[in-house]
């Protein structure tokens, strides 16, 4: 049992539906949990996929909106369509607790990003676990070359329903190449205060090929950072853990829901994506180019994202 428990997902710039299943079809993953990224609002996309694949899919969305009604609202509608749990900042966990307290009072998840560097989202996060006794926290991109883990992300890390996501592995202040061992010192340290028990794996799909890297290589990082780690253990995180927390509860109750028009006003659709090359190529561009890759993985899964381009 693999499971990625961070994927993007939405039109245009993190890619449809279709290219997502055929990439996890295509790299022996059998469940995932995709989320929506900041700016990309594509909640038809998301609501499609947790209705369609109710059993391998899980969907987290965002705080979209331009003011905290907005914010509010989409929320609530997100979480009656059947989410999982809300992506949120430090930063936006501070200045929206609102949204997190809708998210607590529902007993769901909250997927915390940028909280290495913010205490004052660790501490806020170590009261919310507290108060919200049926919800968890998992921290994408929880990864750095820091050597040392003060508190209070450390007494967050020991929270029993704190789940750490190594994903992202080139991008977080690696200076290094893969398998960028200069995060090694960090992963014994979050290893020492939590063990393997919690830790999640991670791809952020589609980000991954952008950077050139495949599923292959996100699969097999943590036997290099770690090539002491156990089968149990490694098991544990590639998958049986996330299984557990995230799919082994009945299905969330999902209504049809209407999405205000505003949102669709505030939705960006010019933005660029960055290559690991430096070049800048339009959201259109990346989705056929994804297409094509994807749907190649089946018979090449070792192949890279440059070997599709036209």
């Amino acid at each position: 049992m693999i499971v990625d428990a961070y994927c993007h997902v939405g039109l245009p710039r993190f890619g449809s539906l279709q290219n997502a299943i055929a990439a996890t079809r295509g790299s022996g993953i059998q469940r995932s949990v995709l989320v929506l990224g900041p700016r990309v609002p594509d909640f038809e996309t998301l609501f499609e996929a947790i209705g369609r694949y109710p059993d391998r899919i899980r969907g987290i969305g965002i705080p979209f909106g331009n003011n905290e009604r907005q914010q509010v609202e989409i929320a609530e509608i997100q979480l009656r369509a059947g989410v999982a749990g809300i992506r949120m900042s430090g930063t936006k966990l501070l200045e929206q607790s609102t949204v997190a307290e809708l998210v607590g009072q529902q007993g769901k998840w909250i997927y915390g990003v940028s909280l290495i560097n913010n205490p004052a989202a660790a501490e806020y996060l170590l009261d919310w676990l507290e108060r919200h006794q049926a919800s968890r926290v998992a921290a994408p991109h929880f990864l750095s070359t820091a050597d040392k883990i003060d508190a209070p992300l450390a007494n967050l890390i020991g929270h029993r329903r704190f789940h750490p996501i190594l994903s992202r592995h080139g991008q977080n202040g690696s200076t290094s190449a893969y398998p960028h061992t200069d995060f090694t010192p960090w992963v014994k340290s979050v290893v020492n205060i939590c063990g393997w028990k919690r830790i999640l794996f991670g791809s952020e799909y589609p980000i991954i090929f952008w950077r050139d890297e495949t599923y292959v290589s996100c699969l097999d990082w943590i036997r290099h950072i770690q090539p002491d780690l156990s089968d149990e253990e490694r098991d544990g995180f590639l998958g049986k853990t996330a299984n557990q927390v995230l799919f082994t509860w009945t299905n969330p109750v999902r209504e049809d829901v209407h999405i205000p028009d505003w949102v669709s006003e505030q939705f960006e659709r010019d933005r660029t994506v960055p290559l690991w090359d430096g070049r800048e190529v339009s959201m259109e561009t990346i989705e056929q180019w994804q297409a094509r890759y994807v749907n190649g993985l089946q018979e090449k899964p070792e192949s890279r994202f440059s070997e599709w381009e036209d």
